[in-house]
């Protein structure tokens, strides 16, 4: 619910959690249009938080647009939510999501997962990743959903990305810098108000 402040299209109110002996496998999937949540019912160590929320976020955001865009701009994106709201809110189980999640994720060979997890901190810290990023990707899913798969749609997120990632990176002052953005799903533009801030 507090993350669901920064990212409104989060589907929080869909949420339920199952508890599982721990012979069975953490996982969450989509059944009656609600997320469920199968975690241990033991958890001596606090880590059902680090599992829940991994597994809440990788099925429940942008649910929609996932089905779209490539595998490791999904995992780049649930990867940085996680690491964000784990940071926040349980900041003495960081070091075991890293180990766990995020590290041997980012290593992976043959995937970009590592580049756009890279730029979506680039993003984020220009202060554009949840307010701009994440509603034109939700504003983007409503588009598409329901059509057929099309690498144009995959093309445009990567450019987006790279878009919103020189912007975070413009030198203050610029005037040549173009802040219009213009693809086939997407269109949009930025206009500075400051030397130093930017309207979507």
């Amino acid at each position: 619910k507090k993350l669901s402040k920064d990212i409104p299209t989060l589907e929080t109110e869909r949420a339920k959690v199952e508890y599982i002996d721990i012979n069975k496998d953490r996982k969450s999937f989509i059944e009656n249009n609600q997320v469920v949540l199968m975690l241990h019912r033991e958890d001596p160590f606090d880590l059902n938080f680090v599992h829940g929320a991994f597994l809440f976020v990788s099925t429940s955001l942008l649910f929609k647009v996932k089905r779209y865009i490539s595998q490791s701009q999904r995992d780049a994106l649930d990867l940085y939510v996680t690491t964000k709201l784990i940071e926040k809110e349980k900041p003495q189980r960081v070091d075991y999501f890293l180990e766990e999640y995020l590290h041997p994720n980012l290593k992976v060979q043959k995937s970009n997962r590592n580049k756009y997890f890279k730029k979506i901190s680039i993003i984020d810290k220009g202060g554009y990743f949840y307010p701009i990023l994440l509603e034109e990707l939700n504003s983007l899913g409503g588009k598409v959903f329901g059509n057929r798969k099309d690498d144009q749609c995959i093309s445009e997120v990567s450019e987006l990305i790279d878009f919103l990632e020189n912007v975070s990176q413009r030198t203050v002052g610029d005037e040549e810098f173009d802040f219009d953005f213009q693809g086939k799903y997407c269109k949009s533009s930025m206009t500075p108000l400051q030397k130093d801030t930017t309207k979507w």
